[in-house]
């Protein structure tokens, strides 16, 4: 009997072990949604051979890592100065505040009354790393420009900051989803500063001062313009009856500047106008065009631009 109950545990055990890659597939845990993280950029340690000169050694050491930080950083520490301090590798951490991670003398040769220090040496800088689309055409979108306060849509009135809050915004987006340009936004400048201000000695990391000045500038200025916007409701009074006859009609016209921001140059114009569906005069008669439509229709015109 005891043979018999190993024999059909044994079989058991068997199938449930040949079963389990099916049984798994109903409990497996299924992956987690990964999605790739946008390239932000970052702040590494790059080598910078970089030559400096100067009355002393220590002047010329200072030179050669100024040399450095402005090959690689584009910017300077001004007025370095290590005055009764050695120039080893602690001082210029701690006066570059951070910025240098160390450096190492490559060659180095003396100098007397008559010419100066001139060292060589080999320096490890915090280096922001920008984003690949940083390197693509740069653009920004100008508050559309207006010629008057509002708007007047049918029975209604659209202002000239919701017109151009609407451009300005498709035009925007339709650049960013291009994927062909870099899109700088300005709304939000006064934000910005205040985070960039808690880069500071002191109160951030030292390599966090890489960050500092790498604020991107536009290659691309695109400059839209409402020339006119207008469906207006006409009105005439019917003797008789003393009824309204009403009927509506108008349009609009559209410039898109693009102004190459280096030089000032006016790379292109394009112009777009046409005229919103009219209304017979009619006692009964509604206008076709509202805010709504006309805000849709500027979205349409500013993404084919």
């Amino acid at each position: 009997m005891r043979s018999n109950f190993r024999l059909i545990a044994a079989a058991l055990l068997l199938v449930n072990l040949t079963g389990c890659d099916k049984v798994s597939k109903y409990f497996a845990k299924e992956e987690p949604f990964r999605k790739e993280a946008p390239d932000l950029g970052g702040v590494k340690v790059v080598e910078v051979e970089a030559k400096g000169v100067g009355p002393t050694r220590s002047a010329a050491i200072l030179d050669a890592i100024n040399v450095a930080l402005q090959q690689q950083n584009g910017t300077s520490m001004a007025a370095l100065q290590l005055g009764s301090l050695a120039p080893d590798n602690q001082n210029i951490v701690a006066l570059t505040q951070g910025s240098v991670q160390g450096f190492s003398v490559i060659s180095e040769r003396e100098g007397d009354a008559a010419h100066p220090w001139q060292i060589k040496l080999k320096v490890k800088v915090n280096s922001y790393q920008a984003p690949a689309d940083a390197k693509l055409p740069k653009v920004v979108v100008a508050a559309p420009r207006t010629h008057q306060g509002s708007y007047v849509i049918g029975d209604q009135t659209l202002s000239a900051s919701e017109a151009s809050a609407t451009m300005a915004g498709i035009i925007g987006e339709a650049v960013r989803k291009s994927n062909r340009f870099t899109l700088i936004k300005r709304d939000f400048d006064d934000e910005i500063d205040s985070e960039i201000d808690h880069i500071a000695p002191g109160s951030s990391p030292p390599a966090e001062m890489a960050r500092l000045g790498q604020r991107l500038t536009a290659d691309i200025l695109i400059i839209p313009e409402i020339n006119t916007l207008a469906y207006r409701k006409s009105t005439r009074l019917l003797h008789f009856s003393g009824r309204e006859l009403n009927s509506y009609a108008g349009g609009v016209d559209l410039s898109f500047h693009v102004i190459n921001v280096t030089t000032g140059q006016l790379i292109l114009t394009e112009h777009f106008a046409t005229s919103f569906p009219a209304t017979p005069p009619s006692v009964y008669g509604g206008q076709r065009v509202g805010i709504g439509s006309v805000n849709a229709w500027l979205a349409q015109v500013s993404d084919r631009f």
